[in-house]
Parts: structure tokens; sequence; C-alpha cells
């Protein structure tokens, strides 16, 4: 994104390159750093799969994601605890809103089943231990 951005300006790709490339050297760059950042923002309100999917958009290698997502994934049944309850008051009572619910978590990255592992919870904090 950002050598897009300075391409645009630059009279060669080659002066773009070598400015990326100092940058970087000079640890001004890092896509690990990038990553973290993108996780904790995004985390808030997104789940694993979507975070990875921004995050390859972005151009971060798949060993940088993975690493980043780790952590995430522990505690990805409370985040979508968290973003579920933002968005609906009471668990779902027909299988219309139980399908409503079930998209909304999926359209924020969270993978198939997770209000399954919700409704199973008793929508209330998993125990971690």
């Amino acid at each position: 994104m950002l050598r897009d951005k300075l391409l645009s300006h630059a009279d060669s790709e080659h002066e773009v390159n070598l400015l990326l490339g100092e940058l970087e050297a000079k640890g001004f760059l890092s896509d690990e750093r990038f990553a973290q950042s993108y996780v904790r923002t995004k985390g808030q309100r997104y789940g694993a799969l979507r975070l990875k999917f921004g995050l390859r958009e972005a151009g971060v290698s798949d060993s940088i994601i993975e690493a980043e997502l780790a952590a995430f994934k522990s505690t990805e049944l409370q985040q979508a605890l968290v973003v579920w309850a933002r968005r609906f008051s009471a668990p779902p009572t027909s299988i219309e809103e139980r399908a409503r619910q079930e998209r909304f978590l999926l359209q924020r990255g969270f993978p198939p089943g997770t209000l399954r592992r919700l409704e199973a919870s008793g929508f209330a904090e998993p125990d971690l231990s």
C-alpha cells in the first residue's frame, strides 16, 4: 500500500524501492509492528478470519500473520461474545434470528459455529483455565 502511494509521487520505481529498503533497514518500516498494531486495533471488532484476510491484502507474509494471530485465536471466543453483545441484547429465539446472528458473526470473520459455542457457554465469559 505504501509502495503504491509512493509510486504515484516518484520519478521511478527504482527510487521507491531504494527508499523503502532504506526505511526498512533503519527500522522505520516493519511488517511485524504493522501486524501487531492491526490485530490489536481491528481485533476489537473482527475475528481471526477477517484479520487474516486484511493482513494478506496489506501484503504481510503468512508466517508473520500466523505468529500474530496465534495469541488472538486463544481469546477469539471471548472477543466474539463482546462483539455479539454489542449488537444483540438476547440469544436467538427463532431460526430466522439465529441465522441473522450467525451471519453477523461470520461477516465479522468469526469461524462457523461460533454462535453454537457461545450458546453452549450460556453467553457468558468462557473459562480459559
